[in-house]
């Protein structure tokens, strides 16, 4: 699912891409690029409170994902939340 999601991203299909990583977090909860991945979408999305959830997952799965950790500063200072 995840790969299927990746690839729906790359060819601009999110509102599919979210499915597939909604799938991925069902079946593994534990990987963190799955939270990252759907919270970038969300994002791009202007979907901000739910997209600042999905890189706290993100970050709560995995500490050392820099790039969780930077787009949940960014999506808290859109916010107004930090």
């Amino acid at each position: 699912w995840f790969n299927k999601g990746e690839a729906l991203q790359v060819v601009n299909l999110p509102i599919f891409a979210l499915a597939c990583y909604d799938s991925t977090i069902k079946y593994n909860p534990l990987l963190a690029e799955s939270y990252f991945r759907h919270g970038l979408i969300q994002g791009s999305q202007k979907q901000y409170k739910s997209a600042m959830k999905d890189f706290g997952k993100t970050v709560e799965t995995d500490g050392n994902h820099f790039l969780g950790w930077l787009e949940l500063g960014k999506t808290q200072m859109i916010l107004g939340d930090f």
